[in-house]
């Protein structure tokens, strides 16, 4: 059985890191405009259609939240966030701040607090964080197919 042959190398500036596996020695991809326009744009539209949901979620749904806890949770994760990135870790604010909401709930439960953790809240969360991937894939698909004799 024949394998296909490799794809010829790409030449355009936004594929270094496809062709030559690293970032660039400045630290900055050369990512073209209109890819960071539609990125925003992107970013901004599913805050404006989903975003009170989100923040309704993490707010009030997972556990109860008081102003002090509130606070202990955004620390948190910012120090999640703030000490992955200084290890050029990819991580989603998102999920750091969720999971600074239920270390939040777990200390409330292991002190005796009556403020539980919804457990069907967290099992939602989780089934969406494990569908985002295969959709994320689908909906690439989608809007790269069409368009794919501009990439090659």
């Amino acid at each position: 059985m024949l394998l296909p042959s490799p794809p010829p190398p790409r030449t355009h500036a936004h594929t270094q890191v496809y062709n030559e596996g690293t970032i660039p020695a400045n630290g900055i991809p050369d990512i073209p405009f209109w890819a960071l326009v539609m990125g925003s744009l992107g970013f901004v539209l599913g805050i404006m259609t989903l975003g009170h949901r989100t923040i309704s979620t993490v707010g009030t749904k997972i556990t109860q939240l008081t102003p002090t806890r509130s606070f202990a949770t955004q620390i948190g994760a910012a120090i999640a966030v703030l000490a992955s990135s200084v290890m050029g870790l990819p991580v989603s604010t998102s999920h750091c701040l969720v999971g600074a909401v239920i270390g939040i709930g777990l200390a409330q439960k292991l002190s005796g607090v009556t403020a539980p953790l919804s457990w069907s809240v967290l099992k939602r969360i989780a089934l969406s964080w494990v569908a985002t991937i295969p959709i994320a894939m689908v909906l690439a698909l989608c809007f790269f197919y069409p368009f794919q004799h501009l990439y090659t």
